[in-house]
């Protein structure tokens, strides 16, 4: 791979304010780099569901439980994949608590986490979000 061309994928979250007790969080993947960049659409959180942990999340500084499946899956083939072009984002939206043991009451913090797979000439990339908090009734 070209050093010029290193995979920069910005990955932001914003929470929206609790309706009742669900907790949506909206994630954004940019691609900040010079050159296209091949993301795993499992990451991407398609139709705002989860096969694995991504998020990390406290509630008043303790970790939160993972509720949700894992799934172990092989590697991923080229179909697997969506082109993020130079400046391109892609977003979605997730309710945490269908997926985290969320207490009422709390302030919680998000982070995204996780690891795009390599493929071709693409080195396997770390993606790591800002942290955003709120405040859960």
């Amino acid at each position: 791979m070209d050093p010029n061309k290193q995979p920069n994928i910005a990955v932001r979250v914003r929470l929206e304010n609790p309706t009742g007790s669900n907790v949506v969080v909206q994630v954004g993947f940019r691609n900040e780099g010079s050159a296209p960049f091949r993301l795993w659409k499992r990451l991407t959180l398609p139709e705002g569901k989860m096969d694995g942990e991504r998020f990390n999340v406290t509630a008043d500084g303790q970790p939160v439980e993972y509720l949700g499946r894992t799934v172990k899956r092989s590697p991923p083939g080229p179909d697997e994949f969506i082109i993020l072009a130079p400046r391109q984002v892609v977003t979605s939206k997730i309710v945490l608590n269908e997926y985290y043991a969320i207490p009422p009451r709390s302030q919680i913090h998000v982070t995204y986490e996780a690891f795009n797979p390599s493929i071709e000439d693409q080195p396997l990339t770390q993606l790591q979000s800002n942290t955003a908090a709120i405040t859960v009734p």
